[in-house]
């Protein structure tokens, strides 16, 4: 765990080289002691770092190596975590993977629904799939969730989300 909050802070202040071979040691480290639970977010941060330092193939090896061991966890003892499906849906969607994205997102919700970045990533899965009827519900449900939690700056996020959503399908009608 040391070796991913190192590669986090290298990455923070924009030592990448550091962080990408701090992340190496982070995956090597917890391979070694069997540690499953932290190997999937090590291989997401690295991929992202990796993305970022124009190595797209590299990058891709990691981000499916996320989202095999994320796969895995939620098969297992994270199958209610709402925690690990929305870091799922955020290698799925960073694979370009939107539609499974959605779905995590939306487990996640189903689990957790008082989240509003979680409610924004579903939206947002939706919007870029095109399914902008199946986003405008997620909104207006997410909006819902929100002002029983008087969350009024959020409710009135997604009420401009909404309006950009509908906005947004009467153009392309």
């Amino acid at each position: 765990k040391i070796y991913n909050e190192m590669g986090m802070i290298f990455a923070r202040q924009g030592k990448k080289t550091e962080a990408i071979k701090t992340f190496q040691k982070a995956i090597e480290a917890n391979e070694k002691a069997e540690i499953k639970g932290e190997i999937a977010g090590i291989h997401y941060n690295l991929a992202l770092l990796l993305k970022e330092v124009g190595k797209p193939k590299e990058a891709k090896e990691q981000l499916g190596k996320a989202i095999a061991l994320y796969r895995e966890g939620l098969a297992g003892k994270y199958s209610n975590s709402p925690k690990v499906y929305t870091r799922y849906g955020d290698a799925l969607a960073e694979s370009g993977n939107f539609h499974e994205a959605s779905e995590a997102f939306a487990k996640a919700v189903a689990l957790n629904p008082t989240i509003p970045s979680v409610h924004m990533k579903l939206v947002q899965s939706l919007e870029y799939q095109g399914r902008l009827d199946k986003a405008i519900d997620a909104s207006k449900q997410a909006r819902e969730v929100m002002s029983k939690y008087k969350q009024t700056e959020v409710v009135e996020q997604f009420k401009k989300y909404t309006d950009y959503l509908i906005y947004k399908k009467s153009k392309t009608q």
